[in-house]
């Protein structure tokens, strides 16, 4: 159980306004809600990593480049566009991304450019507020659109992207005629089309449900732990003599490392 200070905190929340979900609070939560208490509860520093700044550069990149270019005459011109890059990586996702956008351009010049990017957006419920920023919405036809994010990870997460994008479609409903969703991953040099699902829109007002009546945030085991940036603050981590450095260098070797590596920067 949390303390009577925790619990005088979050009754200050309650009672300044409704709670403001944030797509990435429903994924934190069902990995483990003790963490999720850690970071959007008592708001403690988050800690940066190699592939969440890798995504942030990307983003900015994607955003500044359709700000910058009207309608392009060739792919040499797009790819002028694209600043030296020191991280290989980094390079090679943008070079792939130009080269898709390009192609999109080709086969469908009407939807080159972006109703929006990078749009804070949010909608009031009776019990909490949905709101977030979408990558970007592209419109494909006189009144279709289609919700586009962009991810950066190693490994597809189909199941976790296609709640983030029923959550973004939730507030979005009624404003825009979404017709479907895309996400694009220029690490995996990917494209993936997902389509709404009224189904998965009741399991995230669920989710949301169980989430804001949580006043324990139990902590949810697994080999990920040891990489939780708030492990020595969890009673539960301290408690149990399995987390020692023998365990650590098995998950260090084997592709769970993997796992926490692309959880981070997806």
């Amino acid at each position: 159980m949390i303390s009577s200070d925790e619990v005088f905190n979050l009754l200050i929340q309650v009672f300044l306004g409704k709670p403001e979900i944030h797509k990435s609070m429903i994924n934190l939560y069902l990995l483990c809600p003790r963490r999720f208490y850690y970071e959007y509860v008592l708001n403690l520093p988050k800690i940066s990593s190699y592939p969440a700044l890798v995504g942030t550069a990307f983003h900015n990149f994607a955003k500044y480049f359709f700000e910058t270019t009207e309608e392009p005459e060739s792919l040499v011109e797009l790819l002028e566009k694209k600043p030296e890059i020191e991280d290989r990586e980094l390079s090679s996702m943008i070079t792939w991304w130009i080269e898709y956008e390009y192609k999109r351009y080709r086969e469908n010049p009407f939807a080159w450019k972006p109703v929006a990017m990078e749009a804070y957006v949010e909608r009031e419920f009776p019990e909490y507020i949905m709101a977030g920023t979408v990558d970007r919405i592209d419109r494909i036809g006189p009144d279709e659109y289609i919700i586009i994010e962009y991810k950066t990870s190693r490994r597809n997460y189909i199941n976790d992207w296609r709640r983030e994008l029923v959550f973004y479609n939730m507030i979005l409903d009624g404003i825009y005629n979404i017709i479907y969703y895309r996400v694009i991953n220029p690490r995996t040099r990917s494209i993936l089309d997902l389509k709404p699902s009224k189904n998965i829109e009741r399991e995230i007002k669920k989710i949301i449900k169980r989430m804001i009546a949580d006043r324990e945030y139990r902590a949810n085991p697994s080999d990920l732990c040891f990489y939780c940036p708030y492990k020595s603050k969890c009673k539960y981590y301290r408690d149990n003599g399995i987390w020692d450095k023998e365990l650590f260098d098995e998950i260090k070797n084997s592709e769970k490392q993997d796992l926490l590596t692309d959880f981070l920067g997806r």
